[in-house]
């Protein structure tokens, strides 16, 4: 992500979070729902939220979103922290 994003992402909710991460992985609407217990609509709705806040139009855009911040965050996994992907992100 970029310092915008960043910056947006730290004003997403714990649960767009969870959200945010299980879309960049990949998992459709449906199976998110299911994972977290909620309905398809209750993630549109999320996911619509997390496309304002993290300035993106798409689930592609957000996933390559997540994916940079992953790489800087694994590069300071190398200096010995651990990727948490629902913090810092």
């Amino acid at each position: 992500m970029d310092d915008q994003n960043q910056t947006n992402a730290s004003a997403l909710t714990a649960r767009e979070r969870e959200v945010m991460i299980l879309a960049a992985l990949g998992l459709s609407n449906k199976a998110i729902g299911q994972q977290l217990h909620l309905s398809e609509g209750t993630i549109r709705v999320h996911l619509h939220t997390i496309y304002r806040k993290m300035a993106v139009t798409n689930r592609t855009a957000l996933a390559a979103a997540v994916a940079r911040a992953r790489l800087r965050v694994e590069s300071r996994h190398a200096h010995g922290r651990r990727w948490n992907p629902l913090s810092g992100i």
